[in-house]
């Protein structure tokens, strides 16, 4: 049942859905089934997405620990460290963020689930890469890859995958993983790397077809669930890219109510700043520089709270972007956000976003 609910998020009302994760849960704990009680838990987790339900998926990442530690079910157990870490994510607060992970590595040490090493690797990768610290992420995505054992389920594979794309399209090396762009997947989050590699490299009519039929055919009956946000996030940067303000318009009222949360891909393994930056960028794409700098503001002092050096010079350059078509005053102010925005992106060698704030200065200098 808990599986149904799952699956059918799409197609069905969230408080029918809701429902049917309750009477699930009810029953697996009738049944006193420790392992059937698990399953239904660990579901659950994954089905409470959206604002306001971060609290409740703790809970149940809570008493699923508890349930599977009494009952020595490890393996599905170190799933409640993974939803109580994307929790903390999802909310910004990366003291909590750390801690989790710890007590993740230290679960998997004790319980010899040496299969469970490359998941803490991966979000290890992630917070490098949002800090800007480039190098350090190539090395532990490749040896989180290396980690995966035998496992080449969709999942590691896809996980993997991402990685890479955002990773070297950062570093500005994105052409050299347009073979992934072959890579197969039944899930929508792997499905939009391919389109968000088209527009990359320089292939709009095809990405932007992608994104209409996505848009117009997916976007209504996606999941809602912990995927959602980063799917919702890679379609606005798709559209972004190929200047298509009617799918830019839909993704920002689907995204809208996430404005203060923060973006991550499967529980952690890509970290991708404030909701609020892709909501600043989607707002400049259908022509509202005024409500984009409304975003840029929140996400300027969101992504500066977590450490996200990455994203924060990255909110600086679009909210200067936005800025830099306006009025004197507007100009005057869009060089004041790219100062720091070059100075920092140099000294951390952020390397893509320091050439375009150079460019952009440079054309704003009077």
């Amino acid at each position: 049942m808990a599986q149904l609910a799952y699956q059918r998020q799409g197609s069905m009302d969230k408080a029918a859905a809701s429902e049917l994760n309750e009477a699930a849960v009810e029953m697996a704990r009738a049944s006193d089934d420790d392992q059937a009680l698990c399953e239904a838990l660990n579901l659950r987790c994954a089905a409470l997405s959206g604002p306001g339900l971060g609290e409740r998926r703790v809970r149940d990442a809570d008493e699923l620990l508890r349930v599977s530690s009494s009952g020595g079910l490890t393996e599905i157990g170190l799933f409640a460290y993974r939803w109580r870490l994307h929790s903390a994510l999802e909310t910004g607060d990366m003291e909590t963020a750390d801690r989790e992970l710890a007590a993740y590595d230290a679960a998997v040490d004790r319980d010899r689930v040496w299969s469970g090493r490359w998941y803490g690797l991966t979000v290890r990768a992630a917070r490098a890469m949002a800090e800007g610290r480039f190098g350090s992420a190539e090395r532990m995505v490749m040896e989180s890859f290396a980690h995966r054992g035998n496992d080449t389920t969709p999942l590691v594979i896809g996980t993997f995958a991402a990685q890479l794309f955002w990773l070297r399209r950062e570093q500005g090396r994105a052409s050299e993983v347009q073979h992934l762009r072959k890579h197969d997947s039944p899930h929508v989050a792997f499905r939009v790397l391919q389109m968000m590699i088209d527009a990359e490299l320089g292939h709009a009519d095809r990405a932007r077809e992608a994104l209409q039929a996505a848009v117009e055919a997916e976007v209504v009956g996606l999941s809602v669930d912990y995927t959602y946000l980063y799917v919702l996030s890679a379609l606005a940067e798709t559209a972004v890219m190929v200047e298509d303000d009617g799918c830019a318009r839909v993704l920002y009222e689907r995204m809208l109510p996430y404005a203060g949360d923060y973006v991550n891909l499967f529980l952690g393994p890509l970290q991708l700043g404030s909701a609020s930056r892709y909501l600043g960028r989607l707002a400049l794409t259908f022509g509202e520089p005024g409500m984009a700098g409304y975003h840029f503001a929140h996400a300027l002092d969101a992504n500066r709270a977590t450490g996200s050096h990455l994203w924060l010079a990255h909110t600086r350059l679009d909210w200067a972007t936005a800025l830099s078509g306006q009025g004197h005053a507007a100009r005057v102010e869009a060089r004041e956000l790219l100062r720091p925005c070059l100075a920092e992106s140099r000294e951390r060698g952020l390397k893509r976003i320091a050439r375009q704030a150079a460019e952009l200065l440079d054309a704003l200098r009077d």
